[in-house]
């Protein structure tokens, strides 16, 4: 565990080494990219997240779901209970 977090700190100052030896200019410039990038994936993300479709169909807690017979058909699946056949 100590070579896995010696070998990051010294990956860590190596980068910040080469981010100080660049140009003030060249700094403000890519920060204003990154920024910008950022910027512009969290505004197409909440857009992608406010215009999906809401046709799609929620289930709301307390109710219940179509469809799901009430009892189960044992003639035409007899592998579900016939652990309850035994018991009796």
């Amino acid at each position: 565990m100590k070579k896995i977090r010696k070998a990051i700190d010294s990956y860590i100052d190596q980068i910040e080494q080469k981010w100080k030896a660049l140009p003030d200019y060249r700094q403000r410039l890519l920060t204003k990219i990154f920024f910008a990038v950022y910027l512009l994936l969290s505004v197409f993300v909440l857009l992608h997240i406010w215009l999906k479709p809401t046709n799609t169909q929620k289930i709301l807690p307390g109710t219940s779901i179509k469809g799901v017979p009430s009892e189960p058909d044992i003639k035409k699946n007899p592998g579900i209970h016939s652990h309850q056949k035994t018991l009796k």
